[in-house]
């Protein structure tokens, strides 16, 4: 199947500009000016929308700078700066977003020795533009009490954070408990880089 002329052109400078995008808002990160990074990831959001800007802007962006630190392009304290300006981006973005639109109620939280949040911001980004109220507990909640927040909060949904340094039998040792305590409809939702690695997880 082969796409019309004019689609494929849009679609090469589509392709096109987003990858300018991505190479300026790395060399904004490299240059480790924490005020140009925030504007340009600004301007980024209001062009395409909240979900738009996560999925096509923040999740490469994050990609990119995990490599430029895995090879010694980029200082741990620069990842950690540029990590700290894209979650102010993302809480301010949630916050920004009416309240009366909520039908959903979901629960978002990683296991204890998961300390990585901005997966936790990117999903609740998404669940916010969707309709799902989000209860972020935050980090390293421990596994007998996730069930318990989910009841007092009278949830439907449990989304869970799992970032590279965990192994697939955490992962899925982790997914087993929690659904062995939680009661039938809750709907159970993982995702991060480590859930990425597997192709089926039980």
């Amino acid at each position: 199947v082969a796409l019309p002329d004019k689609e494929l052109q849009t679609l090469s400078q589509r392709t096109k500009e987003k990858t300018h995008q991505s190479n300026n808002l790395l060399s904004h990160v490299q240059s480790q000016d924490p005020d140009l990074l925030h504007r340009a990831l600004r301007e980024n959001l209001q062009q395409g929308g909240l979900e738009q800007f996560v999925i096509e802007t923040v999740a490469p962006l994050i990609k990119e700078i995990g490599d430029a630190w895995a090879f010694d392009n980029l200082p741990i304290y620069a990842e950690h700066q540029a990590t700290q300006v894209i979650q102010r981006v993302l809480s301010q973005a949630i916050s920004a977003i009416a309240a009366d639109r909520f039908n959903k109620q979901a629960v978002m939280t990683t296991i204890a020795g998961e300390r990585h949040q901005l997966g936790l911001l990117m999903a609740e980004a998404i669940f916010t533009t969707r309709g799902i109220k989000t209860i972020n507990l935050g980090t390293e909640t421990p596994l007998t009490e996730i069930p318990q927040a989910v009841h007092h909060y009278s949830a439907d949904i449990l989304a869970l954070s799992f970032s590279q340094i965990q192994s697939r039998s955490v992962v899925v040792e982790s997914l087993q408990a929690l659904c062995s305590q939680l009661p039938r409809g809750i709907q159970v939702i993982a995702g991060g880089q480590s859930i990425g690695q597997y192709k089926r997880l039980p």
